[in-house]
């Protein structure tokens, strides 16, 4: 009802304002309890339409360009200069979208891709010292490099 918008949001002289700022309010709060982090600050200040309309055509992006334009987004990240904590975020947003375009990464892969995106000054040792399994997981991977920094 809410997301078709069967019940738009109402003029500020309906007497029903209230009911309808408590329900808009409450599905954008069960939002945010289903969504990445990295994702509310976008929706913040958003009626829960207009967040639903900005999260479906954000996620349903499946088209060859898309899947093309994260790939080349995946592996052109290197760490460099900036922030590790904001270059391991910028790379679980392409495999995020990768996920969402049908191409999902197994964890094991997405662990070894971010290790490979590591600069090789002064690092070095550190890739070449850290194994990664079918068991290693993105977020195992995420946290070690974390700690070296």
């Amino acid at each position: 009802m809410w997301i078709q918008n069967e019940e738009p949001k109402l003029s500020p002289e309906s007497p029903k304002l209230d009911i309808w700022k408590a329900k808009d309010s409450y599905i954008r709060i069960a939002y945010s309890q289903c969504i990445e982090q990295e994702i509310i600050p976008k929706l913040a200040g958003l009626d829960a339409k207009v967040a639903w309309d900005l999260m479906e055509n954000e996620f349903k992006q499946s088209g060859t360009g898309s899947i093309v334009y994260w790939f080349h987004q995946l592996f052109k990240l290197t760490a460099g200069t900036e922030d590790i904590y904001e270059h391991i975020k910028q790379y679980k947003t392409a495999i995020r979208y990768l996920a969402n375009a049908g191409v999902p990464f197994p964890e094991h892969a997405q662990a070894a891709i971010l290790l490979t995106s590591l600069p090789g000054d002064g690092q070095t040792s550190f890739r070449s010292a850290t194994k990664v399994t079918t068991m290693t997981t993105f977020s195992s991977m995420a946290s070690l490099i974390r700690d070296e920094v």
